[in-house]
């Protein structure tokens, strides 16, 4: 229970120290344009097909973005999330959705940096690629309902992806989601993936 608590508090002093930080820099700086700036939250679930899993991702955020002086088109991004997912895990790392016994479900907070280019922008659409590194780090884990956490907790991945908006507010994207190291302290569960997403 102390760690759960300890966790919970590490979340939420993280997101608000970040949201915090990111005012407080465009309240100092006074020659930077805060209109620029672009702050939002997101919200938005994904699909991703492993090598030996499959998953369902469910999450919310708070991104801060700017796009470039020298080209309007391109951009960076900033964010930091909290995310619940849910994974299939293939027995003996087979490939069929149905030969599998195995369930593990994960409460994480990642921390994405984004670099992107508008393919296409309009007031409604849009289409953009980005790429980036991403900081997550577990919270709590479970494996076939109960508690499991001889896991590497915290892990940096990259992810390249594409992104089309559409009706102002709604996306959908593909996305590579890379991992050079695999979850599970034994050698199991590398979680490179491909990834459907959509959201808003």
């Amino acid at each position: 229970m102390k760690t759960t608590f300890k966790y919970l508090f590490i979340v939420i002093l993280s997101i608000s120290c970040f949201s915090e930080s990111q005012a407080q820099y465009f309240k100092n700086n006074r020659d930077y344009k805060v209109s620029h700036a672009k702050k939002s939250w997101n919200l938005g679930a994904d699909l991703n097909f492993g090598q030996d899993f499959y998953s369902r991702d469910f999450h919310i955020g708070y991104g801060i973005s700017d796009r470039f002086d020298g080209n309007r088109k391109a951009y960076w991004k900033i964010g930091a999330d909290i995310n619940w997912t849910n994974y299939v895990l293939f027995d003996n790392y087979g490939f069929s959705y149905f030969d599998n016994s195995s369930t593990y479900s994960t409460t994480s907070v990642s921390f994405p940096f984004y670099l992107g280019y508008d393919i296409r922008k309009t007031m409604f659409t849009g289409l953009n690629l980005y790429a980036g590194p991403v900081y997550d780090f577990i919270l709590f884990s479970r494996l076939n309902g109960q508690s499991y956490y001889d896991i590497d907790q915290g892990q940096w991945g990259f992810t390249v992806g594409t992104k089309l908006k559409f009706l102002a507010f709604f996306s959908a994207g593909v996305a590579l989601k890379y991992y050079p190291n695999s979850l599970f302290n034994d050698g199991g569960l590398n979680r490179t993936s491909l990834s459907f997403s959509v959201g808003f």
